[in-house]
């Protein structure tokens, strides 16, 4: 609880955050206005800030397993999973 409260503090961006291990987490994040009508190919999370998107929601639907030809659009919540400390480089990102 204590590490859920502390990282949904570091941003409204962040919407939850889910550790899978003492290493690797998942995280609920809405797509940041440098990421709108880009797509993930463009973005490259992965090399980035080694995060891999495993689906994107967008209203009441979700892309599960989303291509690399995806756009982001405003509003969209990205499910990514990382390294704990790939984690904090996204959130150090989203508080910037």
């Amino acid at each position: 609880m204590g590490i859920r409260v502390a990282h949904n503090l570091v941003s409204s961006n962040i919407l939850d955050f889910i550790e899978l291990s003492p290493d690797y987490s998942i995280l609920e994040i809405t797509a940041l206005d440098k990421w709108i009508n880009k797509t993930l190919r463009e973005l490259k999370l992965p090399s980035r800030y080694g995060l891999n998107v495993m689906a994107i929601k967008r209203g009441e639907n979700i892309n599960v397993s989303p291509y690399a030809d995806d756009i982001i659009l405003k509003d969209d919540i990205l499910v990514v999973v990382g390294s704990t400390d790939d984690i904090e480089k996204i959130e150090q990102s989203v508080g910037d």
